[in-house]
C-alpha cells in the first residue's frame, strides 16, 4: 500500500511537468512494469528494488521449500550463479529486469534466513569478526565491487558476492565502534527506511526542479538529506496508525 500510494503521488507530479504518466503508473500498479524494461524505473530508478522485493513475496512458498532441502543456501548461490550467467550470455548483463530479477539475488536472501535461524537457536553463535578481518573484508569487498562493475560483464553481474562482503563489513565496524548516538540513530532510522527508500526520488525530483540550478550543489545535498528523511518520518506514521 505505501508503494501504490506513492506511485498514485508521482503520477501526479509527472502529470504536472507534463511527462507521461498513465502508462507508468498502472505498470506499477498491476506489476506489469517489472517485466517491460522501458517502464522498470518510469516512476523512480529506486522503484526496480520494489519489483524484486514482490517478487520474493510471490515466490516466498517455494524459496521456503528450497531453504528446507539440504544444502539449500548452497543451491540457491547455484541457482543465482546459473542465472547470472543465463542473463549475460543472453545479452541482457545491462537490462534491468532481467539482472535484477529475484534469482539474481537469491542466494543472499537465504543466506539471511539461514543466519536469522542461526540467532534465533543460538544467538551467541553469532559473534562480530575481529577488526582485522572486519578491515580487510570491507576493504577488498567494496574495492572488488566497484572494480567488477566498472570491468561490466561478466563480473558486474557477480559483483554482489563481494557487495555484501564489504558493506557488510562497514555496518558491522561502524556497529564495532561504538559511537552510540550515531548507532541509535541507525537503528531509530531503520524504523522507517523503507518509507525512506520509497519517497526520496520523488523529494529529490521536486527540489531539484525548484531550486536545483539556482542554489549551490551543498544546500540542495542539505535539503534533499533533511526534506527526504522527515518526508519518510512523516509517511511512516500515517502507515503505522
Amino acid at each position: 500500500m505505501p508503494m501504490a500510494v506513492l506511485c498514485v503521488a508521482t503520477a501526479v507530479w509527472m502529470a504536472c511537468m507534463g511527462r507521461e504518466w498513465f502508462i507508468p503508473l498502472w505498470g506499477n500498479l498491476l506489476l506489469f512494469k517489472m517485466f517491460v524494461p522501458e517502464l522498470e524505473s518510469s516512476m523512480g530508478g529506486q522503484m526496480w528494488f520494489v519489483s524484486t522485493i514482490i517478487q520474493f513475496y510471490l515466490a516466498w512458498p517455494l524459496i521456503v521449500k528450497l531453504f528446507n532441502t539440504r544444502g539449500g543456501v548452497k543451491l540457491a548461490l547455484i541457482i543465482s550463479l546459473l542465472w547470472s550467467t543465463t542473463v549475460g550470455l543472453l545479452g541482457y548483463a545491462e537490462e534491468r529486469v532481467w539482472n535484477s530479477f529475484f534469482l539474481q539475488y537469491l542466494w543472499e536472501f537465504c543466506l539471511g534466513m539461514k543466519m536469522a535461524e542461526i540467532y534465533h537457536d543460538n544467538p551467541k553463535a553469532l559473534e562480530v569478526p575481529r577488526w582485522k578481518y572486519l578491515l580487510t573484508l570491507c576493504v577488498a569487498g567494496v574495492g572488488l565491487t566497484g572494480i567488477m562493475g566498472f570491468a561490466g560483464w561478466p563480473w558486474k553481474l557477480y559483483n554482489d558476492i563481494p557487495s555484501l562482503m564489504g558493506y557488510m563489513s562497514l555496518a558491522l565496524i561502524i556497529y564495532k565502534v561504538g559511537i552510540k548516538p550515531l548507532n541509535r540513530l541507525l537503528e531509530w532510522t531503520n524504523r522507517f527506511s523503507y518509507e525512506w527508500y520509497l519517497v526520496h526520488m520523488l523529494v529529490f525530483d521536486i527540489i531539484f526542479y525548484y531550486i536545483g540550478h539556482n542554489a549551490p550543489i551543498a544546500v540542495v545535498f542539505v535539503l534533499c538529506l533533511l526534506l527526504s528523511y522527515s518526508t519518510a518520518i512523516a509517511y511512516s506514521r500515517i502507515w503505522s496508525k
